[in-house]
């Protein structure tokens, strides 16, 4: 581990003289295109606020259509100049607004939220949303979402030799089933085939059945879990109770599942998190997981925390640790990740991430815990800066140390511009360079994605180049990518992906389909 760290710092010469050759480049385009971009994309201000309440999906601020903003703006959500999240407003008033969460969790009130306004000139009247009055709790409304995915894989091997395969999946998701607290969700095939004549009828591989009540600042929640599949079936029932206060989260988790002898197995979980100060530190959060698998008994602990909370310094500690098999207590490791962000200046930032994994499994949840033998672990530093509110770039350099794979290094290059023009275009720019002891990628991305208030587009072009060392083959990889979606009035929403993959003998197809309703 001491060669890998020490390597950080040692420039590498014969091997990456390639890779230095890619990086002049793309500084090159990198300023060329932070020339071009940087044209005038009309006036742009960023509107302040906080989160006063949160929901399960979504969570509401304290500004609204008087300060500028309206459906559709993105909101980033921030805390201690860090940004943990992302989320959509889809309800506005003049002093308040709701927004979907679009990425990240565990959000609490109080946290700040800026939105960049862009004044634009159209002649389109925007739809005019329902009003909402102050922060209210939200109504239980009914919702149906899911997906429906068909793909087909052809292959050509050369010697005249073809396969093909088509396969469709889809996955459905009910919650507050005729305005009740139930929600049902489910996956499995529709229909699979091949060259050879064989198929797979219809069937449900997983369903999960969840009744959840809240009582003042508890929350009560019953489910089962079924698997289905063609070695065997099994269920787990699991029950969760939780405590909400401004101060902390407390949660108990218990689930049962029958073992492949017919003996009942258990997983329990106490989980406690700390919203506020605590010894010195931001923040901290602990599971405690105990499971019985054939009689034989784990415990596992999760810590997750936040240290050196400053005005320009942050750090982060989390960790999963096997510290009891059934006989002798132990500390063995399972995950581990330090983490120590700069904020120089509102537009630089840098972060140097320290990651090593050892078969983390699953922890979320009642399910039964998942042992992996992967081992990994890496060193992370990057730097980002934003030339103004619209462009930013972002330069990372990591070594790996991968089990099986020996050592590796790559260098990663991100170009993002948003708004391009006056036309609400948003453009990305991605480079990727990675070499281990036994092969080399790199992989060139750009996306393009146009957004309004009723539609979402967007297109993406992956140009994937592979080298082995062994035998010097190579390998290239053709992706395009295509998502559009579209709001269906105020209740329902509509969406579609396709997507080209094409590599030497094989050509593959990828079509999907996103609903949700809501009634």
């Amino acid at each position: 581990m001491w060669r890998l760290i020490i390597n950080l710092w040692i420039p590498l010469k014969n091997k990456s003289k390639i890779v230095f050759l890619s990086l002049n480049r793309f500084f090159i385009l990198s300023v060329l295109c932070s020339l071009i971009f940087t044209q005038d994309s009309g006036k742009y201000h960023t509107i302040t606020g906080k989160i006063t309440y949160v929901t399960a999906g979504s969570f509401y601020i304290n500004t609204g259509r008087s300060e500028g903003i309206s459906i559709g703006d993105l909101a980033k959500v921030y805390r201690e100049n860090q940004k943990i999240g992302l989320g959509e407003i889809s309800n506005i008033s003049s002093k308040s607004a709701v927004c979907k969460i679009v990425e990240g969790t565990d959000f609490f009130k109080g946290d700040r939220v800026e939105i960049l306004v862009i004044r634009k000139t159209t002649t389109e009247s925007p739809p005019q949303p329902e009003p909402i009055s102050g922060v209210i709790s939200p109504e239980l409304k009914s919702r149906v979402n899911g997906s429906i995915t068909a793909k087909a894989l052809y292959e050509n091997n050369g010697n005249g030799q073809s396969y093909s395969q088509q396969r469709s999946f889809f996955s459905m998701n009910t919650h507050n089933i005729a305005r009740l607290p139930v929600s049902v969700s489910a996956y499995g095939n529709l229909y699979m085939t091949s060259t050879g004549g064989e198929a797979v009828s219809p069937q449900i591989n997983q369903m999960d059945i969840q009744y959840t009540q809240a009582i003042g600042n508890w929350k009560i929640s019953a489910g089962r879990l079924i698997n289905m599949s063609s070695t065997g079936s099994g269920a787990t029932d699991g029950i969760r109770v939780s405590r909400e206060s401004k101060a902390y989260h407390v949660s108990v988790i218990t689930g049962i599942w029958d073992s492949p002898s017919g003996k009942k197995d258990f997983k329990n979980t106490v989980s406690v998190r700390w919203k506020e100060a605590l010894f010195s530190l931001a923040s901290l959060g602990m599971d405690i997981i105990t499971q019985k698998n054939e009689n034989h008994l784990d415990d596992f602990i999760s810590v997750r925390s936040t240290i050196l909370s400053a005005r320009k310094w942050r750090g982060s500690v989390n960790g999963v640790f096997h510290f009891f098999d059934g006989s002798d207590i132990r500390f063995d490791p399972k995950l581990v990740n330090v983490g120590f962000s700069w904020y120089y200046s509102p537009e630089i930032t840098t972060i140097l991430l320290y990651n090593s994994t050892v078969g983390t499994g699953i922890l979320g949840g009642y399910s039964n815990i998942q042992s992996q033998s992967l081992r990994n672990s890496s060193i992370t530093s990057s730097i980002r800066y934003e030339f103004n509110p619209l462009l930013r770039t972002t330069f990372s350099s990591s070594l790996h140390q991968l089990e099986g794979n020996g050592d590796g290094h790559s260098f990663s290059l991100l170009l993002e511009q948003d708004c391009w023009s006056k036309h609400m275009v948003d453009l990305s720019v991605f480079s990727d360079y990675y070499a281990s002891n036994f092969y080399r990628t790199y992989l060139f991305k750009t996306a393009i994605s146009k957004r309004t208030d009723m539609w979402r587009t967007r297109c993406e072009v992956h140009v994937l180049n592979q080298k082995y060392r062994a035998n010097n083959q190579k390998q290239h990889t053709y992706i395009l990518l295509l998502d559009a979606s579209r709001k269906m009035g105020k209740m329902a929403y509509l969406g579609s992906r396709i997507e080209f993959a094409a590599t030497q003998g094989f050509l593959e197809t990828y079509f999907a389909v996103d609903y949700s309703w809501r009634f």
